[in-house]
């Protein structure tokens, strides 16, 4: 049982792995091996890797008639994995839990200098260092979790994130029809609007004085020309914003879109 998100990419086999071209930038390679990581090459042939969950117990992967990677569970008790390599250029990872006695806990770790960060519609963004600037910005984004039962019914279920793992919970109880589907799909994020997430030390910058802001939004630039744009063309509003973010204790989040946004969080 899986539950299908939308067209899927035809998959081929080349040994150790199965490789799709979600899009005419975008290619996945998806591990026959349960233990192995799925990996999306971008338009840059950059990776952003994600592991598959080592709670799950499953076989080696076969692909279903529907274009669907089906890692079948070791015993009815264990739980299942289906990859679904989308044609939107993201990929599904949903866990096919049997029963109440299953793991609850599902958990991913993002490749190296790849963190997690929470966003508030539930879902992640995947931040990494960009090379040119070192800016920490945002790479990738893992969608809002979801759960159902075998009914349909919806299943309670959250992301807990610690650095570059990030796992997935599910509420399950002997009320619910199983088997129950938890899933978290994930990608590139080139067609989201341009985030930067600045550190401690960059938000004191921006929140010093326009001149600061002035700095920051120059190496925004050297990662994205329109982003640093726009960044520079709203110096006073970034400053004035850091500002109240760095006496809260906050770092900067900008996003820079159609408009600026400048948001503070965690650091």
């Amino acid at each position: 049982m899986a539950t299908r998100l939308g067209p899927i990419a035809h998959t081929t086999s080349t040994g150790d792995a199965l490789t799709a071209d979600l899009t005419a930038d975008v290619t996945a390679r998806i591990p026959v091996d349960a233990e192995g990581v799925v990996a999306l090459a971008g338009p840059a042939r950059t990776t952003l890797a994600v592991s598959l969950p080592a709670q799950a117990k499953a076989h080696h992967a076969v692909v279903d008639k529907h274009g669907a990677v089906v890692y079948s569970a070791d015993s009815k008790n264990d739980t299942a994995l289906v990859v679904e390599p989308l044609a939107s250029g993201k990929v599904s990872i949903q866990t096919v839990i049997p029963n109440a006695g299953a793991s609850n806990r599902y958990t991913y770790q993002l490749q190296s200098g790849v963190t997690a960060v929470e966003r508030t519609d539930g879902g992640l963004d995947l931040v990494g260092v960009d090379p040119a600037s070192g800016l920490n910005v945002r790479v990738g984004s893992v969608d809002a979790p979801w759960a159902f039962d075998a009914s349909g019914a919806v299943v309670p279920t959250r992301y807990e994130v610690s650095g570059s793992t990030f796992t997935q919970v599910v509420q399950l109880s002997k009320s619910l029809t199983y088997p129950v589907v938890a899933d978290p799909t994930y990608g590139w994020s080139y067609w989201v609007i341009p985030t930067a997430y600045l550190n401690w030390s960059e938000s004191l910058k921006a929140a010093g004085d326009v001149a600061g802001v002035e700095v920051i939004c120059a190496v925004v630039g050297l990662w994205n020309a329109p982003a640093g744009v726009l960044c520079a063309a709203e110096t006073w509003e970034i400053n004035s914003r850091s500002k109240s973010a760095v006496s809260h204790g906050k770092c900067v989040t900008l996003m820079l879109g159609a408009g600026v946004g400048v948001f503070e969080r965690n650091c």
